[in-house]
């Protein structure tokens, strides 16, 4: 348990699954010029990292080893997170009719989202147990909504200044992702 207890920031900060994994990029690009929508993304991919990691774990450990079947762990990962998805729908309808709504426009971000897919799958592989999957997707998920709000921070930041010709648009932004990306490099120190 011991073990298991920092790895949370360890995946959040040092092992950052966008900044330094690169997976889950597209993300981070369509949904940071609006501080809101990456808080909603980071909650939505959040729930949807809890949910399609461990349970594709179970799937994996309990399914797919026993019958020696681990070729099909992607398929297998990509209809249980479709449908992890569709039950977290579900129950955001029952909770709230705005969070119902907002879960349905994210739908397609969170499910293609290489993050989601990329943590199933490893933990699936990797993880000694299910509470080390669970606690590495929790990193992950920490990680990916710190990455989105603080790059929705800094775009929106970016509107209000004044950004020579030849570096607004994708230049800026992508100067911008690697500023943060070497920025989070610092956090390898206190691995």
């Amino acid at each position: 348990m011991q073990e298991i207890a920092p790895m949370p920031v360890a995946t959040a900060l040092v092992d950052n699954i966008v900044l330094v994994q690169l997976l889950g990029v597209s993300s981070l690009f369509a949904m940071s010029p609006r501080f809101q929508g990456a808080l909603h993304l980071g909650a939505a991919t959040a729930g949807l990292l809890l949910v399609g990691t461990g349970g594709h774990y179970l799937i994996h450990r309990w399914l797919l080893e026993p019958l020696e079947l681990q070729a099909f762990s992607l398929p297998i990962a990509v209809l249980w997170i479709a449908l992890a998805a569709a039950l977290l729908e579900l129950a955001g309808r029952g909770v709230d009719a705005r969070l119902h709504l907002a879960l349905v426009r994210l739908r397609p971000l969170t499910i293609a989202n290489g993050a989601v897919l990329g943590t199933a799958l490893v933990n699936a592989e990797r993880a000694g147990s299910l509470a080390a999957a669970l606690a590495n997707a929790l990193g992950v998920a920490l990680g990916f909504a710190l990455v989105l709000v603080l790059f929705a921070g800094v775009r929106e930041r970016l509107t209000a200044i004044a950004v020579p010709a030849a570096f607004r648009g994708a230049p800026i932004t992508l100067l911008s992702a690697g500023l943060m990306a070497l920025a989070f490099l610092g956090f390898a120190r206190l691995a």
